[in-house]
């Protein structure tokens, strides 16, 4: 016979019975671990606790690069000093409990916890930390003639690297002042200070494929801070195709390959002498049409000068005709007659030269 239960007596019994698993598990021995992780997620969860009045910090991260822990723990347990993004040492039992939605699920339950020892961090990925704490800003390819160019390049490698790289740049080479410091990539110390230190318009970055652990330098955080630090134009070409580097993230441009690179430089500088060459054509029209349009100008005002002076004389011809006018006086009148001849004859003729020659 089964016993009939409203929705609400069902779920009150079912609640029972989790809280019944749950005390009797945290009464048996638990074994517990240390983890040295980055712990993430708190500050939202202390947010979220001191919200709904809760003693408990839910849904917190165990995080060692792309690998994350779900943890709880009490407020008191956490102090003030550990916060987002931080390398912790944390004691920790794993343990069925019930979450915040009152779901039996397994979680790491933290007993204690403080910051952990330089040497217990690096042990510890801390990529997402440092992109984190890094600002990439664009720089832009410099307009200057002849910049210079840094080539940083591996004093071990072969010199097919650096010839890979001229030979894309090709005849660009002779357009640029190239500045080349070869050193061991394997020395990040040397790598991070050359990279600080590079006094030049354009930085270039060049090394040929190999293994991860041949590449390693550029992911280490002092070469990645170096490089995005910098306020050159940077080109990156490490390794082949199929090679990712962090240090590409904080490149204006990465190429694929040294020869990449190269031609990348190449093309970069060719664009750049047709931008300057147009610049300067549009400032030579420019110039032109100026002093094409102050010559018409003065051509205007010497026109203008003529026709207040013709003008003038036909106004003193007029009056002159009047003076000499008479009544039924024939001889008068033929001389007047020519006089008015006369004038709309040096009319029309400066009228014509006007027309054709001003």
């Amino acid at each position: 016979m089964h016993q009939k239960l409203t929705v609400k007596e069902f779920h009150n019994f079912s609640q029972g019975k989790l809280q019944a698993l749950e005390a009797f598990i945290s009464s048996q021995a638990l074994e517990s671990f240390v983890i040295v992780a980055q712990i993430n997620q708190l500050n939202d969860s202390r947010q979220r606790a001191k919200e709904k009045k809760q003693n408990v910090l839910y849904q917190l991260l165990l995080q060692d690069g792309p690998h994350q822990l779900k943890a709880r723990a009490s407020i008191k347990v956490i102090p003030d000093n550990i916060g987002d993004g931080i390398v912790v040492r944390a004691i920790c039992q794993c343990q069925p409990v019930l979450n915040m939605h009152d779901c039996l699920v397994t979680e790491a339950n933290i007993v204690k916890i403080e910051p952990a020892s330089p040497e217990e961090g690096l042990y510890v990925d801390q990529t997402s930390i440092l992109l984190k704490s890094l600002t990439y800003v664009h720089q832009p390819f410099p307009k200057k003639n002849y910049p210079k160019v840094c080539l940083i390049y591996s004093n071990s490698s072969s010199a097919q690297v650096h010839q890979d790289f001229l030979h894309g740049l090709h005849y660009q080479i002779n357009y640029i002042e190239l500045i080349e410091k070869k050193i061991s990539f394997s020395n990040v110390a040397e790598l991070s200070q050359t990279i600080s230190e590079a006094k030049a318009d354009i930085l270039v970055i060049i090394r040929g494929g190999g293994d991860t652990k041949a590449l390693e330098s550029f992911d280490h955080p002092d070469v990645i801070r170096a490089l995005a630090s910098s306020a050159t134009f940077r080109i990156t070409g490490i390794g082949h195709s199929s090679d990712r580097n962090l240090i590409n993230l904080f490149a204006d441009y990465a190429a694929i390959t040294p020869t990449d690179a190269g031609s990348y430089l190449k093309k970069m500088l060719y664009q750049k002498f047709i931008q300057h060459k147009k610049e300067k054509e549009n400032e030579e029209l420019i110039l032109s049409l100026q002093q094409q349009l102050q010559t018409e100008k003065e051509q205007a005002q010497d026109l203008t000068t003529k026709l207040d002076h013709l003008q003038s004389t036909l106004t003193q011809i007029d009056r002159r005709l009047e003076q000499v006018a008479q009544p039924d006086n024939s001889s008068q009148k033929r001389l007047i007659i020519q006089c008015t001849l006369c004038s709309t004859l040096l009319i029309l003729v400066l009228l014509f030269l006007q027309n054709n020659y001003l």
